[in-house]
């Protein structure tokens, strides 16, 4: 690849496949304002922070072109689903602010109850590693649980698009973790990852919002929801999820 120009970076960023082709834009508009901030205000370089926003801008776009794709779906399911009988489902996210990373986990069964939820405080990283990490950390919470039968579910399109396919992920820094997460789902009897709409994982995505006002990590059962967990998961399904 020969690049002399400003012309010819321009003609490899629109060459590529639309995700790179955005994935690109954004970085190189992030450089750039990043060099001005620097160079004209004598900024800090917070290169965590740069890539945390510039993660973020990719997925706004991501978010409002699965709107159009999956509008026809998104009508149909209106809410969680619940797993097959036999099976546990878990539903996962996390929470990246600026000195540290919340990671949560929500199990829950055939019935809709939930059984466990789990969160801990985890080293800053950005977003699309940060929900991966979560990944892998359900597979070993499952795995510890002695659960044969799991499906995975939660609203990194990123995450969920390299792990349900069998090809590397355009992410490098994801690719290690999502090869892990891969080797541990064959352990056990049946294991699938499944994408959803935020609005859709609702439950994990509340929990990790308490998560970050406590700062801690936590277990709670279906006897001792918080207020704020409980009452995501009932709006996340009709069925009642703790008794009173």
């Amino acid at each position: 690849m020969n690049i002399a120009s400003n012309e010819d970076i321009l003609k490899v960023v629109l060459n590529l496949d639309e995700l790179s082709t955005l994935q690109m834009a954004v970085t190189l508009e992030a450089i750039w304002h990043l060099r001005n901030q620097v160079w004209h205000n004598g900024s800090e370089v917070k290169i965590i922070s740069t890539i945390c926003n510039a993660e973020n801008r990719v997925k706004e776009y991501l978010n409002a072109l699965d709107y159009e794709q999956d509008k026809d779906r998104s009508e149909e399911l209106t809410s969680w689903i619940p797993p097959p009988i036999n099976y546990m489902k878990l539903n996962v996210d996390a929470a990246v602010l600026q000195a540290f990373t919340s990671l949560v986990v929500v199990s829950r069964n055939e019935f809709g109850e939930v059984l466990k939820v789990w969160a801990k405080i985890h080293d800053l990283c950005t977003p699309t590693q940060a929900e991966v990490v979560a990944i892998l950390w359900a597979l070993s919470l499952a795995a510890a649980e002695n659960w044969c039968n799991i499906i995975v579910e939660g609203d990194s399109k990123t995450c969920f698009d390299a792990l349900s396919k069998a090809e590397e992920p355009s992410n490098w820094s994801i690719s290690s973790i999502i090869r892990d997460a891969v080797d541990m789902s064959v352990s056990f009897n049946n294991c699938e990852f499944c994408w959803v709409k935020r609005s859709l994982n609702s439950a994990a995505h509340s929990t990790a919002k308490y998560d970050i006002t406590l700062k801690v990590g936590f277990l709670y059962n279906n006897c001792n929801l918080p207020p704020p967990i409980l009452k995501a998961c009932r709006q996340d399904f009709s069925i009642s999820c703790c008794s009173n």
